[in-house]
């Protein structure tokens, strides 16, 4: 996806592009401490939590500029409750997708050392989404030193 994300105890998420650390968008949407963030690849999705156990399906920006509808958006959103009346901070994200057979499952750890998995395999085809493109090799680079655009 060639993108970080970073999340703070303002409840807000950032959407950077990797190479210059340009920011693409700002999620807003949590009420609480974000604790987790993971890209679902090869989707332009992230997935984030919360202090308070609230955990958010977001779709993101990408790089090429081709971004889908509900760019920004919270495509899906639920609470890991730890009980009938309290809920469980998340702080450990996993999402795997398995493109053969159109699995999105999400893997989630929290505060009481609890692991669930959630099936969001509806999701995918329900809001349209498409795989990114790879990047090419010629064009990627995870080691390179970042370019810092100081003109932004």
């Amino acid at each position: 996806l060639g993108l970080i994300a970073t999340g703070s105890t303002d409840c807000v998420i950032a959407v950077r592009e990797y190479l210059k650390l340009r920011i693409l968008s700002y999620l807003l949407g949590h009420k609480t401490d974000v604790t987790a963030l993971a890209f679902v690849e090869p989707y332009p999705l992230l997935v984030s939590a919360d202090f308070g156990g609230n955990v958010a399906v977001w779709a993101v920006p990408t790089i090429t500029g081709k971004d889908h509808r509900f760019a920004n958006k919270v495509l899906t959103r639920f609470i890991n409750m730890q009980s009938l009346e309290s809920s469980a901070s998340v702080n450990c994200l996993d999402p795997i997708c398995i493109d053969d057979e159109h699995t999105f499952v999400l893997y989630t750890g929290d505060e009481d050392g609890e692991v669930r998995s959630w099936d969001l395999s509806a999701l995918l085809p329900a809001a349209g989404v498409q795989k990114c493109p790879p990047i090419p090799a010629s064009e990627w680079d995870p080691y390179k030193r970042v370019e810092n655009d100081a003109s932004h």
